[in-house]
């Protein structure tokens, strides 16, 4: 039986994506660009033609839009879905300033019902793997399954297992910065259960007392054979490759391997 703190802890996704989790990772916008970049090179490289028409892209646990936003500005049609409010006002708000228009939908990833309406679904930033019950992920799967056209291609981008666990655990302080230009001594403790294959990573802010206002984040860990099998479980056809990071120019389509911290995997409904 789980302990009190561990039920707690189960729906950790309904609390965790708050303002503050959008002020410590707020240094991935610098590189919304290049992953959007590499999403196109990826979804290129799986078809024989060299360009990309303007696609219906479903943008699954979205955030604050880094993706969909860049997407839409490229000329694609978006559906962003996530289930914090706080992410998708804050993506609202962004997409307002860039002058772009993306369908913003507040839902859990397990209850979406698109039947055949995407040519692509994207999920990004270690976005899956949410669950401790493997068959709610895997509902997960059936549902994107669903929601795509045939021939269809879903980008999954996960943690890549054999990278986090050379790295093992850490524990860091740093100074967050608030929306009142003041800052915060905050604590980062990461931790890899080797045998749950879980990781789990914790935001305490030293000025409070309370521990209901960390920022907890845990997920499964699939290495490619697992995910491979999740997703063809699902009906999905998976391509034999993998990468291990956004591509960049020093490294142009990166292959899976375990001195890099992605594992993005690419499949498609037959």
């Amino acid at each position: 039986m789980r302990n009190s703190n561990e039920l707690a802890r189960s729906d950790w996704y309904r609390k965790s994506f708050n303002t503050d989790y959008i002020r410590i990772y707020e240094y991935k916008d610098d590189t919304a660009i290049q992953e959007t970049d590499a999403i196109l090179t990826y979804l290129r490289s799986l078809q024989t033609t060299a360009s990309l028409p303007n696609l219906r892209i479903l943008d699954l646990a979205c955030g604050w839009g880094r993706h969909a936003i860049e997407l839409a500005r490229r000329g694609h049609s978006v559906t962003g879905i996530d289930l914090s409010r706080v992410m998708l006002d804050e993506a609202k708000r962004r997409a307002d300033k860039a002058n772009v228009t993306v369908k913003w939908l507040c839902m859990d990833m397990r209850e979406i019902d698109f039947r055949d309406e995407f040519d692509v679904a994207i999920n990004m930033f270690t976005s899956f793997g949410y669950f401790v019950d493997e068959t709610e992920n895997a509902k997960v799967l059936e549902k994107v399954f669903h929601s795509l056209v045939s021939g269809g291609r879903f980008l999954l981008d996960l943690d890549n297992p054999s990278y986090f666990i050379r790295k093992r655990q850490r524990l860091e302080q740093f100074r967050l910065r608030r929306s009142s230009g003041a800052s915060v001594e905050s604590v980062l403790k990461e931790e890899l259960l080797h045998w749950k294959r879980e990781r789990r990573v914790t935001y305490s802010f030293l000025d409070r007392r309370s521990k209901k206002n960390d920022i907890f984040l845990r997920c499964n860990l699939y290495d490619y054979e697992d995910i491979k099998t999740l997703l063809e479980q699902a009906r999905f056809k998976v391509y034999p490759i993998a990468w291990g990071d956004f591509n960049d120019s020093k490294h142009p389509l990166p292959r899976l391997s375990e001195e890099l911290a992605r594992l993005i995997v690419a499949a498609y409904r037959p």
